[in-house]
């Protein structure tokens, strides 16, 4: 009997220390439902960055830091300048959000910026935004170049929420972002009852050419530089 019941407790032990370790992880997380958390690779890859923001200071706000970030890549802030709004937390316990509107029925536009720097060079981005508002309710532009709008998923639900959510991406690719360089998304829309819930950024580092593509060039050079030696030399022959 002695062994049986220091069999119960420890498998209770065992228990309840899994219920803490559930309990403590970052309730951020439950922010992130419905996104593409892999949108240019896995965030353990080595060359791929990420930032996201689940939360925020206020309405309108300067610099502010990521939730959670992967600053090997790029560091990033976020900036507000919103002229008007509320920021929600009822209902949602992992985080706020901010809402476009009013009490007396006043409505705004989103207005953000976020503003990264590069620690490596960088050849594609993607933002998400995960929102109440349309797609053809939002503008999204990194260094005033549009980015190719993906719907990722509708009908999204945060776990301690009633509100329905889109995901939206935006892709650039080839992009020739070096090592230092500063580059700027611009985020806005139409003025409506909309609701930000998180924004997203995954950045990845500009590809390498192969070993065997560099061999393949320099075959290449080679090739012509000796058709080009061999026209000379039949040129000063005839002269």
């Amino acid at each position: 009997m002695a062994w049986q019941h220091a069999c119960s407790m420890k498998k209770l032990s065992l228990g309840l220390f899994a219920s803490v370790l559930a309990c403590n992880l970052p309730l951020a997380q439950a922010e992130l439902v419905g996104l593409d958390p892999d949108p240019l690779g896995s965030h353990s890859d080595a060359g791929v960055g990420y930032a996201y923001w689940d939360s925020f200071p206020s309405v309108t706000f300067a610099d502010a830091a990521p939730g959670e970030s992967d600053s090997d890549v790029f560091s990033a802030a976020l900036i507000s300048t919103m002229a008007g709004g509320m920021l929600l937390t009822s209902g949602d316990t992992t985080g706020n959000r901010i809402y476009a509107g009013t009490n007396t029925g006043t409505t705004n536009p989103f207005e953000f910026s976020l503003t990264a720097t590069a620690v490596q060079d960088i050849g594609a981005a993607v933002l998400q935004l995960k929102t109440t508002a349309s797609l053809d309710a939002l503008t999204v532009s990194l260094n005033g170049l549009s980015g190719t709008a993906t719907t990722v998923a509708t009908g999204i639900v945060n776990s301690t929420g009633s509100t329905t959510y889109s995901d939206f991406s935006w892709t650039w690719t080839g992009l020739d972002i070096e090592f230092g360089d500063t580059f700027s998304f611009a985020i806005s829309s139409t003025a409506g009852h909309n609701v930000l819930d998180v924004v997203a950024l995954d950045a990845s580092v500009a590809s390498v050419p192969e070993p065997e593509t560099w061999l393949l060039l320099a075959a290449g050079m080679g090739f012509l530089l000796i058709i080009n030696r061999r026209r000379f030399s039949r040129r000063q022959f005839r002269n």
